[in-house]
């Protein structure tokens, strides 16, 4: 969390180029028609698992959610964009950060609720709250930003069912029932507490 804060702490202003790519073309192979069109593939492959009026029910929730999260009082900072376990590499005693092509402005929380959920698809031990509280700290420290931890819950919440909704249909198209069902359920749930923000 600390390397995450950090991430966070460095000036982006040089980042910010009108040449550069949007986000719709940056973050993912698809776009979010095509993400909802993924999903529906999904229902059709289990159609006991997924429910086809949910589905479209999020789909057009999509923006609400997106704009409840960019609303919360959170500071926009440069971010990796894909901090994932597979990314870091042991140097001796030092640990390092690859893969930097899915860099851009965002709230940096989002790194964490992802961090979190690929760590717990893979079946690591994570404490999502102390996690939280840990990155809290240090991007106080290293930035100066004060955000309460119940606001980056908030947000991380929401993060996780927007990346979840958007971009894991494009690893889920091959795999089994068990496991779709149980992503589906987990993004259904948040969903669900996500309804009293919009």
């Amino acid at each position: 969390m600390v390397i995450c804060a950090s991430i966070n702490a460095l000036d982006y202003v040089a980042y910010l180029n009108p040449s550069s790519q949007d986000k719709e073309s940056v973050l993912g192979l698809y776009t979010l028609k095509e993400s909802y069109e993924n999903w529906y593939r999904l229902h059709n492959k289990f159609p006991t698992h997924l429910d086809a009026s949910v589905l479209k029910e999020m789909f057009d929730n999509f923006y609400k959610i997106e704009e409840y999260a960019e609303g919360l009082p959170i500071p926009n900072t440069f971010c990796h964009g894909d901090f994932a376990g597979g990314n870091f590499l042991l140097d001796g005693t030092r640990l390092l950060v690859c893969d930097w092509q899915y860099t851009h402005i965002g709230k940096g929380i989002g790194a964490v609720a992802y961090f979190c959920d690929r760590g717990i698809d893979l079946g690591w031990p994570i404490d999502r709250d102390s996690l939280i509280a840990c990155y809290s700290n240090a991007l106080q420290e290293k930035t100066g930003a004060m955000v309460t931890i119940d606001t980056l819950t908030q947000y991380a919440e929401a993060s996780t069912w927007l990346l979840t909704f958007r971009y894991w249909t494009e690893y889920l198209q091959d795999s089994n029932a068990e496991r779709v069902a149980g992503i589906y359920t987990g993004m259904v749930e948040k969903y669900i507490a996500l309804q009293k923000y919009i």
